[in-house]
């Protein structure tokens, strides 16, 4: 089986607020390393956004992610 992240895990912050949490990334070895993303958010909490706003029929604020050498840590906030 093909795995893209050793974990993928969400903390609530507060009632509407969460960090999304994105470890050992099948990418992020290289795609980090070479390209340095800055001021854009990580394609899986582009993914999970999505989902909150379809599950939860409302809309999400788009943050920008952080860049770790392994993985991404992403804001997710309600509106």
């Amino acid at each position: 089986m093909f795995k893209v992240s050793r974990e993928f895990r969400f903390e609530r912050l507060g009632p509407e607020r969460y960090v999304l949490r994105v470890d050992g990334c099948v990418w992020a070895g290289h795609i980090h390393a070479e390209l340095k993303p800055k001021d854009v958010t990580c394609p899986f909490a582009l993914l999970a956004m999505s989902i909150f706003e379809k599950v939860l029929n409302g809309k999400v604020r788009v943050a920008d992610s952080e860049y770790f050498k392994t993985g991404t840590r992403t804001r997710i906030e309600l509106l």
